[in-house]
């Protein structure tokens, strides 16, 4: 049982069991979760929870020790009212749950449960604190912006701002288009007009009798941009080489609203990338397709427009193609704690630009909200490529997908032998997986390498996500990854290289 109510803390009467703090103990310290010995630590504990609560929340065991062996301590009256008082401290305020748990008699081990904050960021005693896996330090000033901004994103973004331009500014025919194919997929009930400013208040464009910004941004004629709305660009490339800078073989730039931009990043595509053509046995009607899937590149576009930080004036999105790669560039970060890993798993849509993302969406330039990039990989890697990589910059965030042929600079940089990628090949074109024996007899006289030589090289390409090994001892067997499937069918050379 807990002391009764403070302010900022509600204890919580809900029983934990003993066995489930052994359970917690057992999984070790995280960034949701971390121990302390004593309430003697509560100082430290609280710069903690404000690190948890600025991140995904999480949980403080007082009673338990950094290595996970759970002591308990002696709990008074004035052990809870100190900690209490401790967690009294936090700007905005924070309401914590607690509950002890005795596990023997006499000792105690005290529970701590904060959420993800609603509020963020949040200080103690003035100092904004973050979670950085098993480790609380203090937060930077430009991530306390960051989540500032975030914060009031809700109410005060570029994109419900009152435009700089009017109605006369924007392109109709592109409202309407944007409409009938809404109406068509089934994402939009028809307003039975097609008067523009009832169609823009329809996809929630117009505030206070007003267009807002993000009806420039979708529908701004393109002779009508500029000045104010330099960032309604993007900027397209094509070097011969690897490098940026190197023989550059076209450049544009183009001012535009965002269904114009990705007409014109797709007709580049197409300009620049070989396509493959096929028949349709049903149709006979012949299919060009380029290299890299268009679905594929359109979601990557249809991100940027969605996700870019678009009150940066200087802002743009960019397409580069190379020899071996293809970049999609959008300015700003990921929010809302958003990492890369993230987006390759399913996870909640959270864009930078909803109302731009929701037109987007009911237009079919999108298929959903959120599987975007899930989908991407899907399309790329079902034609055989390599699947794209996505990297945020911290002011940028960048797709590069592979051309066919072409090796990533990343494989080159891991140092591996050519001994290894024909491991690689072999497990691939193994129909079951290989044991270690068999790829050692398969090595030995041709490469002369000994059982460690290639247990190191299996753990090289283990490490970079290229194989993985099922099961333990005798009966353990190696498999390709699907990033190793696409290197092992594609060869090893790079193009320009």
């Amino acid at each position: 049982m807990v002391a009764g109510y403070r302010r900022g803390v509600t204890p919580t009467y809900v029983p934990v069991e003993v066995s489930q703090i052994a359970r917690w103990a057992g999984e070790g310290e995280s960034d949701r979760q971390e121990f302390k010995e004593s309430t003697g630590q509560r100082t430290e504990a609280a710069k903690t929870l404000c690190g948890m609560v600025n991140l995904h929340g999480g949980r403080l065991l007082f009673g338990v020790t950094p290595d996970g062996r759970v002591a308990g301590q002696e709990v008074r009256e004035s052990t809870l009212e100190k900690l209490y008082e401790a967690l009294r401290a936090f700007d905005p305020e924070v309401t914590p749950t607690i509950e002890t748990v005795e596990i023997e008699p006499g000792r105690h081990v005290i529970v701590v449960t904060v959420r993800q904050g609603r509020y963020r960021p949040y200080r103690y005693r003035g100092t904004a604190y973050k979670r950085v896996g098993a480790v609380t330090t203090e937060m930077g000033r430009e991530e306390y912006q960051r989540l500032f901004l975030e914060q009031v994103h809700a109410s005060d973004r570029w994109e419900i701002e009152p435009a700089k331009l009017t109605l006369d500014d924007l392109d109709f025919g592109e409202i309407v288009r944007t409409l009938e194919d809404a109406i068509a997929r089934g994402r939009i009930g028809d307003p039975f007009s097609r008067d523009p400013v009832e169609v823009l208040r329809g996809f929630g464009l117009v505030k206070n009798g007003r267009i807002i910004n993000a009806a420039v941004a979708l529908f701004g004629r393109s002779d009508r941009l500029l000045p104010d709305y330099p960032q309604c660009l993007i900027k397209l490339a094509r070097f011969r080489g690897v490098v940026r800078g190197e023989r550059m073989v076209d450049e544009r730039q183009e001012h535009g609203n965002a269904f114009a931009l990705l007409r014109r990043a797709e007709e580049f595509c197409r300009q620049h990338l070989p396509i493959a053509a096929q028949l349709d046995p049903d149709s006979m009607v012949r299919l060009d397709e380029p290299e890299i899937p268009l679905l594929a590149l359109r979601e990557a576009l249809a991100n940027a427009v969605s996700h870019r930080d678009c009150s940066n004036a200087a802002g743009s999105i960019s397409v580069f193609i190379y020899d071996d790669r293809i970049e999609v560039t959008s300015i700003g970060p990921l929010h809302f704690g958003l990492s890369v890993a993230d987006l390759y798993v399913p996870h909640e849509s959270q864009p930078w630009n909803p109302l731009i993302a929701g037109t987007l969406y009911r237009r079919g330039v999108v298929d959903s909200l959120g599987s975007g990039v899930q989908r991407m990989i899907r399309l790329v890697e079902g034609a055989g490529q390599l699947t794209p990589r996505i990297e945020d910059t911290g002011t940028s965030v960048r797709v590069e997908f592979w051309r066919p042929g072409a090796t990533p600079q990343w494989i080159f940089d891991l140092g591996l032998p050519r001994s290894a990628f024909d491991v690689l090949v072999m497990i691939f074109t193994r129909r079951e997986s290989v044991a270690l024996r068999d790829i050692v007899a398969a090595l030995q006289p041709g490469a002369g390498l000994s059982e460690r030589d290639v247990r190191d090289l299996l753990q090289r390409l283990r490490d970079a996500d290229l194989i993985m090994l099922h099961g333990r001892g005798r009966g353990a067997r190696w498999t390709s990854t699907s990033r190793g499937r696409s290197l092992a069918t594609r060869g090893f050379s790079r193009p320009g290289g």
